[in-house]
């Protein structure tokens, strides 16, 4: 099994009355992905308005469905205004709930990922931190 000590991990944090934990995956399907779907309350699924993210989307879904768990769809680096922003919720909904605040495509994202750090903290009243405030 991937992760053999993550349930313990899970039941640590548990026990320290963790609120949330969040673990990000990579991108692939793998038995990793399925380990992390099995002990997951909610499946948050990061997806860009594009063509491409849609259609790559479709496998994770039909696992997160067959291990029926919620989830939840992110939409980021959108173009605000765009009318394939649009299309992508709409075309995202009819598998799932769709957040309702998106993640602009915002340089602050790179350069906090360049640092190791977040966007709120490059500019903690900024608008990158106001989207994942909202988020």
């Amino acid at each position: 099994m991937p992760f053999p000590r993550l349930t313990e991990g899970l039941k640590t944090l548990g026990k320290q009355n963790a609120r949330y934990c969040f673990i990000d995956s990579a991108p692939t399907i793998s038995a990793q992905t399925e380990a992390l779907i099995a002990v997951a309350d909610l499946v948050v699924i990061p997806v860009r308005p594009s063509p491409a993210d849609l259609w790559s989307v479709a496998e994770t879904v039909a696992l997160v469905k067959e291990g029926r768990k919620p989830l939840l769809f992110v939409v980021g680096q959108a173009k605000p205004q765009a009318s394939m922003t649009a299309q992508a919720v709409a075309a995202l909904s009819a598998h799932g709930r769709v957040a309702q605040s998106f993640i602009v495509d915002r340089v602050t994202y790179a350069a906090s990922m360049t640092g190791g750090r977040t966007a709120q903290e490059i500019n903690a009243r900024g608008p990158a931190a106001a989207e994942i405030e909202e988020l």
